[in-house]
Parts: structure tokens; sequence; C-alpha cells
């Protein structure tokens, strides 16, 4: 009885090591709850590659005006920020920092933001 109750201790020792360590090895990303992972943004827009090497996509449905110009969600490489546009200056602005529309990809983003119908009605 002894000998069956110390293999059947071991057995369980050594499948819960098993999975503990099979688990550690698993990485789960759970976005903030404010911010919608990309995978689940029907209304992306891709714009290409920004100058530093970043895909940068626009949520078309988050474009909102506000007393600072034309609010919208952004995401560089599939991770989310929140940017303001005036469509008066080249590039837009994410808290106190201004964001200059450098690449091609960038600029046509915010041609994007500046022609929709929210900027025109602004």
């Amino acid at each position: 009885m002894r000998h069956l109750t110390t293999v059947l201790a071991g057995t369980l020792l050594a499948c819960l090591l098993t999975e503990t360590a099979a688990i550690a090895q698993v990485r789960y990303y759970c976005p903030p709850a404010s911010m919608p992972s990309i995978s689940y943004v029907p209304s992306l827009r891709y714009f290409g590659i920004t100058a530093r090497g970043n895909h940068l996509d626009l949520d078309t449905n988050s474009l909102q005006r506000t007393s600072g110009g034309i609010a919208f969600t952004y995401y560089l490489n599939g991770n989310p920020d929140y940017g303001v546009a005036t469509c008066r200056e080249d590039g837009w602005r994410v808290g106190r920092s201004f964001v200059p529309a450098t690449s091609s990809a960038a600029r046509s983003m915010l041609n994007y933001i500046c022609g929709s119908r929210v900027s025109s009605s602004w």
C-alpha cells in the first residue's frame, strides 16, 4: 500500500509540474477594456508602412468631431492609439505630442481623415 501511495503521489506531482510548465509557456494578450483588439475592428483601413517601418491602420468608424479637431483611433503594428487632427497642420496630436505625417502612409491617412464627412462639417 505504501508503494502505491508513493507512485500515485509521484504521478500527481509529475502531472502538475508538466501542466504548470505548459501553462507558463502560453502567453495570452488581453487588450485594455477601453481599446479594442485589432482583430475585432471590422472598420479598419490599411494605409501602408510609416517612415519608421510600422504598419498603419485607421479605424474609420472612430472619426469624431471634437473642439480640438477630429479625434480618431489608429493602429501601429496592431497597437491602438488615439489622435486628434486639426487638418491645418501636416500631422496630428497624441496627447500633447505632435506626430508629423512624414510618410506617404501617414499623409494618406491624414488626407482620408480631413476629407471625411466628419471633417467637412467641422
